[in-house]
């Protein structure tokens, strides 16, 4: 396909970044063009507790046909 060559950028998802912390620093040598994004979300404050609840209630009753985990 040729999109690993010059002028080409990938950008990779969390999950993936997450991944590339444990990978060689040679491997991330050979990694021109990659550009990854991690998010940083503390689950354990209120005003997080508070916004999972609010959101899930939200999407249980707009999607009642899919089943949250």
């Amino acid at each position: 396909m040729g999109m690993m060559e010059k002028d080409y950028v990938w950008i990779v998802s969390d999950n993936m970044a997450s991944l590339l912390d444990s990978v060689e620093p040679s491997v991330l040598l050979n990694m021109q063009g990659v550009i990854g994004f991690k998010a940083n979300i503390n689950e354990k404050t209120e005003s997080f507790g508070e916004f999972n609840v609010k959101f899930r209630r939200k999407y249980k009753s707009e999607y009642t046909e899919e089943v949250l985990m």
